[in-house]
């Protein structure tokens, strides 16, 4: 996928634009960056699948997909958008499937870097978590959709 997002900057670029790292300082957006794992797939691959223990978070840098439960198509996610909120936090399974929709970039946040974040970056791992916590946490209330 040439002409795509890659690198540190265009890593730290989308997390700084997402909503769930709004909290968050350039420092903080730029040790999270540090962690996570740029992830190519082209459309129509099956990122999460609903019911599967994921333990990781996934951001959409580039292009297009959208979550479905039980197979039925539901939320589109675009650039910044994130998914996976509860897998990485809690363990939790993933409550939908992301399929993505064009060719995507997406940025991966597992337990591994979360905990390697928490070693290297304590006040940024705390500020992150709670930044994702408060974004997934209106998602989580009855009546609305988690993504």
């Amino acid at each position: 996928m040439a002409g795509r997002p890659n690198g540190h900057d265009a890593v730290a670029a989308t997390l700084a634009a997402s909503a769930a790292f709004s909290p968050c300082s350039a420092a903080e957006i730029a040790a999270a960056a540090d962690v996570c794992e740029v992830v190519r797939a082209k459309a129509g691959t099956l990122l999460a699948r609903e019911g599967d223990r994921g333990a990781r978070l996934i951001v959409l840098m580039d292009g297009r997909a959208h979550a479905s439960h039980d197979g039925e198509p539901g939320h589109a996610l675009a650039t910044g958008d994130v998914f996976g909120s509860s897998a990485l936090l809690e363990g939790a399974p993933f409550e939908l499937s992301l399929v993505s929709d064009t060719d995507v970039a997406t940025l991966v946040l597992d337990r591994h870097g979360l905990e390697r974040l928490i070693d290297e970056a304590p006040s940024a791992a705390r500020r992150i978590i709670r930044a994702l916590s408060a974004h997934a946490a209106p998602r989580s209330a009855p009546g609305s959709r988690s993504v």
